[in-house]
C-alpha cells in the first residue's frame, strides 16, 4: 500500500528551486517506469544527451516531484564504479545489512534485499555506459532505476529518453526564475 509520505531512507540532493519546464519529459519518465511493474524485468529508464543539457536536474526533479511514490530513494554518483559501490554499501548499512569483508559483498547483499522490496528508486548519475553498471543493479524487483548518461545506446537495458536543450519558452521561464524577473522586463519571448 502506498503510504504517500515520501522516502523514509534517502540521500537525495536538495531540489533545484529554479527548475522549470520539462513537464513532458517528467511525465514520460513516470509513465515509462510505472508501465511494467513486474519482478522479472526491473523498470529502468536512461536519460541521455549532451553534457550540460540538464539530465541530472531532470532526474533530480523527478525524484523530488514523485517522492511520495517511494519509501527509499538513493542517489549514486556512477562516474567511478568504486564510488558507486561505496555509495551502495552506505545504503546497505542504512538497511541493516551486516558488515561484510568488503564493500562489493555489502552492495551485493543490499541489491539482493531490494529484489524482494517495492517502492524504491535508485538513481545512477553520470554512467558512462551500460557496461559500467554491471554488477551494480538489482537483479530484479518492484522498484525503479534511473540513469543519466551521455551514452545514447541504452535501448537494450533501459527505456531511453533523449534530452535536448530547453525549448525557447522553457529557457525564458528558466531565466525569469533565475533572475527574479517575473514580469518579463528585458526578456523577449
Amino acid at each position: 500500500p502506498l503510504s504517500g509520505d515520501g522516502p523514509k531512507i534517502t540521500n537525495l540532493p536538495s531540489r533545484n528551486l529554479n527548475f522549470s519546464g520539462r513537464d513532458g519529459q517528467l511525465l514520460n519518465l513516470h509513465d515509462n517506469l510505472h508501465a511494467g511493474r513486474t519482478a522479472v524485468v526491473l523498470p529502468t529508464a536512461a536519460v541521455h544527451g549532451l553534457g550540460g543539457v540538464g539530465k541530472t536536474q531532470l532526474v533530480l526533479e523527478y525524484a523530488h516531484r514523485f517522492a511520495s511514490d517511494y519509501d527509499l530513494i538513493w542517489w549514486i554518483s556512477a562516474e567511478q564504479p568504486t564510488s558507486a559501490t561505496a555509495t551502495l554499501a552506505e545504503l546497505a548499512q542504512r538497511l541493516g545489512i551486516p558488515q561484510a569483508a568488503n564493500q562489493d559483498e555489502m552492495a551485493a547483499g543490499m541489491l539482493e534485499l531490494l529484489r524482494g522490496q517495492a517502492r524504491w528508486l535508485l538513481v545512477y548519475d553520470n554512467a558512462d555506459s551500460p557496461a559500467q553498471l554491471s554488477g551494480l543493479l538489482p537483479p530484479g524487483g518492484c522498484g525503479h532505476v534511473l540513469v543519466t548518461s551521455r551514452w545514447s545506446a541504452w535501448g537494450a537495458q533501459a527505456s531511453p529518453l533523449e534530452l535536448d536543450v530547453l525549448v525557447r519558452a522553457e529557457s525564458i521561464e528558466f531565466l525569469r526564475r533565475r533572475t527574479g524577473t517575473r514580469d518579463g522586463n528585458g526578456l523577449a519571448a
